[in-house]
């Protein structure tokens, strides 16, 4: 019997071989199939990005994250969609819930701090500081956090302080 689940994976292959088309077939019909739970939503939710259709992964990463609140990786997918509609605030507000839920979301920072113009009445200066030095023994986080840093301290003017992070950054990572 078919199940939905199969069927996003299938579609996801075919999308990792760049059988768009194909993919949106299969996604479409395992729409209709049982169970759609929360990873099967975000995996046809991932083909329909890969497809460039971020409307409609937008509607199946909200079911997925209405199934399974405390799932970082759903958040995180559905800001990456909400980025590339346009709509910031609502992304900025997903990459804030995926720092509630794990703090150590490296990669959540540096997008965070990419995903708009810092001011000096609102940034994340602060809580970078305070991960850097629980994060000292741990190349990625300091390669995340340093380049968090450099954007936002740029974005802020500060011109030596954002270098000092720039090189940090990438001779961590």
């Amino acid at each position: 019997e078919p199940r939905s689940d199969y069927a996003a994976h299938f579609a996801r292959a075919l999308s990792l071989v760049n059988q768009v088309a194909v993919a949106r077939v299969v996604v479409d019909k395992a729409l209709n199939l049982p169970p759609l739970d929360a990873s099967t939503l975000d995996t046809l939710g991932v083909v329909l990005s890969r497809a460039n259709e971020h409307d409609r992964a937008c509607g199946l990463y909200e079911r997925a994250v209405a199934q399974a609140p405390d799932r970082v990786d759903l958040h995180y997918n559905l800001a990456k969609s909400l980025i590339c509609l346009g709509q910031l605030e609502r992304a900025e507000n997903e990459m804030e819930c995926c720092l509630a839920l794990s703090p150590q979301a490296w990669d959540v920072h540096l997008t965070l701090a990419q995903l708009r113009r810092q001011t000096h009445a609102s940034n994340h200066l602060q809580q970078l500081h305070e991960l850097l030095p629980v994060t000292a023994c741990d190349p990625l986080a300091q390669l995340n956090l340093h380049m968090a840093l450099f954007k936002e301290y740029e974005d802020l003017a500060h011109y030596p302080k954002a270098f000092a992070r720039l090189t940090t950054g990438k001779a961590a990572g």
